[in-house]
């Protein structure tokens, strides 16, 4: 069902729907203070084209995942290393959290 995508898959309510917003402090970095990355920007750059994104980039972390255990790929050499998502992973618990809490998120909390 999902072999070919219409350019309507990637508006809100489409199957290949994602943004990925970036805010910056531009004052103190530069670079634009917001920036917006939508699947269909993202789909001829990551080889997606004609298939559902979400599906595929599943599909690709299992197969690096199988390859590692089978010995065919180094752990290090993967596309994304899950050693660095750390810090997110962390940011992200601490935000569901007080969400779930009604709470803030107090400075012990941050790292």
């Amino acid at each position: 069902k999902h072999d070919v995508n219409t350019p309507d898959e990637y508006k809100v309510g489409g199957n290949n729907h994602f943004d990925i917003h970036i805010y910056r402090n531009s004052d103190v970095i530069g670079g634009k203070p917001l920036e917006i990355i939508t699947a269909e920007d993202l789909k001829g750059k990551s080889g997606f084209e004609g298939k559902l994104i979400t599906e595929s980039v599943k599909h690709s972390v299992v197969n690096e995942f199988i390859e590692i255990v089978l010995g065919l790929r180094k752990v290090g050499d993967t596309e994304s290393d899950l050693s660095t998502h750390g810090l997110s992973a962390l940011l992200m618990s601490l935000i569901y959290q007080a969400g779930i809490q009604r709470t803030e998120i107090h400075k012990e909390y941050a790292l």
